[in-house]
């Protein structure tokens, strides 16, 4: 009987040893629960994918980023959890320059933007979010005469 007691004893201590994982404490958030709660994210750059040139010589696709991206400073995404998001441009001294939209994430991997009462809509591809970078990918703009690109944007927290 001893023997089955401390057999019993050991059992039980090696299952709430396995049972008090950290890894199980871990809490999960989905991409719009990130986007949110890390919001407003900094805009940082776009970066031209999926490049395709018919016969343009002159196109520079580095010298494309940087004029977008000069272009493109001071701005800021922020997402909210009623669905709203807002683009605001910061350009001191001016007051800051805000679009409103609706947002929502579709096939997990999407970022649908629509003005409300609008038949606008941008669908995003590619969203990756983590907590500290959001990107997403705009795809097949005709970027320059015979060129097409997709537009990533790249924003962090």
């Amino acid at each position: 009987m001893k023997n089955l007691n401390l057999i019993f004893v050991i059992f039980i201590t090696i299952l709430s040893f396995t049972s008090c994982n950290d890894k199980d404490d871990e809490i999960i958030l989905t991409s719009e629960e990130l986007m949110v709660q890390n919001s407003p994210w900094e805009f940082t750059g776009i970066e031209l994918v999926n490049i395709i040139n018919n016969g343009n010589v002159d196109f520079d696709k580095q010298e494309f980023e940087e004029n977008l991206n000069q272009s493109n400073e001071n701005v800021f995404f922020v997402f909210n959890a009623d669905g709203t998001a807002s683009i605001i441009e910061k350009n001191p001294p001016n007051p800051d320059k805000i679009r409103d939209w609706s947002w929502e994430i579709v096939n997990e991997n999407q970022l649908k933007f629509y003005e409300d009462g609008s038949d606008e809509i941008t669908l995003f591809k590619d969203l990756k979010v983590t907590e500290t970078h959001l990107e997403f990918v705009y795809s097949n703009i005709e970027v320059d005469d015979n060129v097409t690109a997709g537009m990533k944007y790249l924003l962090i927290k």
